[in-house]
């Protein structure tokens, strides 16, 4: 992901797609983040697609799932 942050051109969306994708650590969720801030500082964004519910609680824990 630092890689493709560093490639990217201003202004580019990306779209992340979680299908299958049942957990997260905390280490991924990091490198995430960090590459969230790198693009965005490009003025990019992040899209993600296809969260389960529990991949979903690992972004976001204090959202209700009800």
């Amino acid at each position: 992901l630092a890689d493709l942050a560093e490639l990217l051109t201003n202004g580019s969306r990306v779209m992340l797609d979680f299908e299958g994708v049942s957990s997260f650590d905390l280490d991924a969720i990091s490198k995430l983040s960090e590459f969230d801030s790198k693009i965005r500082n490009k003025g990019s964004r992040i899209v993600m697609c296809n969260l389960e519910a529990a991949v979903r609680a690992s972004f976001f824990p204090n959202l209700s799932t009800n």
